[in-house]
């Protein structure tokens, strides 16, 4: 005797196929919604002193030929001790999931980032905080709220000097 599959057993399958779908057209983010600049902009104040005091560490580091990268050190860091102040000071910083330096200063906070799919498995966007000790390159905007319906672009609002919120989108 033949049997076949029941038809619960077909609905749970397309279920199945209809999730794994949507998972892949809908994408991924580190936070699932994104910060808004208010948002942001509160966490800076209620933080500002460690945001500065990691900026002044890490461009007396920088002074040094080491670059902070939080939570990845790598490199000839510093002692275990100023890699203890690091983690103690971003740790205090609600959201916050990275940060990076280069060469000329400039730092970067992350508190969210995502992809409009799953595959390629890279970040499309992020948003966050930075410092740049000179003028900023990015397109300056005076909300980022929407700057995800914006094309491609790295886009900024001052929030004081040298202090900026940032919204990176990258290709589709």
């Amino acid at each position: 005797m033949r049997r076949y599959h029941s038809t619960p057993s077909v609905l749970r399958i397309v279920a199945l196929l209809g999730l794994t779908v949507i998972l892949l057209s809908t994408g991924c983010s580190r936070n699932l919604t994104e910060p808004t600049d208010l948002e942001l902009i509160r966490i800076f104040g209620d933080h500002r002193d460690a945001f500065r005091k990691l900026q002044q560490m890490a461009t007396e580091d920088v002074q040094n030929g080491w670059y902070f990268n939080w939570p990845n050190f790598s490199g000839s860091a510093p002692g275990q001790s100023r890699r203890q102040d690091y983690m103690n000071l971003v740790s205090g910083i609600p959201q916050c999931f990275s940060v990076f330096t280069d060469y000329d200063g400039h730092i970067r906070f992350c508190f969210a980032e995502g992809s409009y799919q799953i595959w390629p498995p890279y970040p499309r966007w992020v948003k966050g905080i930075e410092f740049w000790p000179h003028a900023c390159p990015w397109v300056m905007l005076t909300n980022l709220d929407n700057a995800g319906t914006l094309a491609a672009n790295v886009y900024a609002r001052q929030i004081e000097p040298q202090w900026f919120l940032f919204y990176q989108r990258d290709d589709d």
